[in-house]
C-alpha cells in the first residue's frame, strides 16, 4: 500500500481537529461551581465554626463567584484558564477575605499547566476584587 502526500496530509488535518475537540471540550468544562469538601464538625470550637461558615458562605456567594470568574478569564495564558478549585481560607471582616484559587489551562503543546494563586480580596462598592495581581 503506497501513502501518498495527500493522506498524510489528510492524517495531519484529522489530526488537528481530534486536538481542537479534545482542547475545546477540557477548555469549556468551567465548573464554577467547585467547591472544597470542608465540613463543619464538632470537634470545632464555636468561633471557629462561625469563620468556617462565613468562609463557606462565601465560597457559594454569586456576587464573589462572578468576580472570581472575571479574574481568572482576565488571566492571559495560551488558552483561556479554567476555574479548578477556589477556598476562602480566612474573613477577616464581611469585607475582606484570604482566598486560594487554582486555575488550569492548556499550553501550545497541549499539555495542561495551573497556576496557583493565593491572596487578598476586598469588596468595596459592593464588588469584590483582588488586591494583589499576580499576573
Amino acid at each position: 500500500m503506497d501513502i501518498g502526500k495527500w493522506d498524510i496530509l489528510g492524517l495531519i488535518a484529522i489530526g488537528f481537529l481530534v486536538y481542537a475537540v479534545v482542547a475545546s471540550v477540557y477548555i469549556s468544562s468551567d465548573d464554577s461551581s467547585v467547591q472544597s469538601n470542608r465540613e463543619i464538625n464538632e470537634s470545632l470550637s464555636t468561633e471557629e465554626k462561625v469563620q468556617l461558615e462565613k468562609c463557606l458562605a462565601l465560597e457559594k456567594d454569586p456576587e464573589f463567584l462572578s468576580a472570581i470568574n472575571n479574574f481568572v478569564k482576565s488571566i492571559h495564558r495560551e488558552s483561556p484558564p479554567v476555574m479548578k478549585e477556589v477556598i476562602v481560607k480566612n474573613m477577616t471582616s464581611d469585607t475582606e477575605a484570604e482566598v486560594y484559587l487554582e486555575v488550569v489551562y492548556s499550553t501550545v503543546n497541549g499539555e495542561k499547566a495551573s497556576i496557583i494563586y493565593f491572596g487578598n480580596w476586598t469588596k468595596s462598592s459592593g464588588v469584590w476584587k483582588a488586591e494583589d495581581d499576580f499576573k
